[in-house]
């Protein structure tokens, strides 16, 4: 299996395809399977799925800190060889990705937000996320599997999903919930140059009323998929796939 090394661990990656590189970056407690619906797109790049600190397959780091998590990006980003890379973020994903554009710009080609957010201040999606904390340390297992439910429709997949989430480190879990909950990039989204292609369910209100942060950006994009909810890459597969791919295509 690939790793990437970093001083005190070591990061699992996948790769599949070739093309323009498209890193993928999960939310907290989630492995990179949450981005299997997204495997038909190794026709049209080259997809780099990665498991942060404390996650899936990789190892921990000491604090699970946003250092670390952008550490763990880089040493994937080296290993593969791709001096610029576009990178994916999903829901929280997205914080991750944020701060690794707004810290290291050239090296990206341009993000990708799906259901994503640059703080975290409305009442009822701030209680998501500290039930999120709490659940980490009291029951992960039922975390995982309400997640994992969420997300995909086959039994199967569910499995699968709710294997790889408890693998995670309950303490990086936690403070994955944490960084986002305490992120807030919106003073510094106006002066961002990169391309950026957002994208949000119709029917996911509490996050898509962070769409109209992107709009003050440069060369962003702001698209709602109709009928989607949250859970955009799991079950809203062909929309978002297609997006990505005219995105990518655009900006390439």
């Amino acid at each position: 299996m690939p790793y990437a090394e970093i001083e005190n661990r070591r990061i699992y990656y996948e790769t599949a395809g070739e093309g323009p590189a498209v890193l993928f970056v999960h939310p907290p407690g989630m492995s990179q399977f949450v981005f299997s619906k997204q495997y038909p797109l190794k026709t049209e790049m080259r997809m780099i799925l990665i498991d942060l600190n404390g996650h899936g397959n990789s190892e921990s780091s000491l604090l699970g800190d946003m250092h670390s998590f952008l550490e763990d990006i880089s040493a994937v980003q080296s290993a593969i060889q791709e001096e610029k890379i576009f990178l994916f973020g999903y829901s929280a994903g997205g914080t991750i990705v944020q701060q690794y554009a707004l810290t290291y710009p050239d090296k990206l080609k341009g993000v990708i937000l799906a259901s994503g957010y640059p703080k975290v201040d409305a009442l009822l999606f701030k209680a998501e996320h500290r039930a999120g904390i709490q659940l980490t340390k009291r029951a992960p297992s039922l975390l995982a599997k309400m997640i994992s439910n969420s997300h995909f429709e086959r039994q199967e997949e569910k499995r699968l999903m709710y294997q790889s989430m408890m693998k995670a480190d309950r303490f990086i879990w936690k403070r994955f919930y944490e960084l986002s909950l305490q992120s807030d990039f919106t003073d510094q989204l106006s002066s961002w140059q990169l391309p950026v292609l957002s994208l949000y369910g119709g029917k996911s209100p509490i996050v898509h009323k962070y769409s109209h942060y992107y709009r003050t950006v440069p060369n962003s994009r702001v698209v709602f998929i109709k009928k989607g909810t949250h859970q955009l890459p799991s079950k809203f597969s062909a929309q978002l796939n297609r997006l990505l791919v005219e995105f990518i295509e655009q900006w390439k």
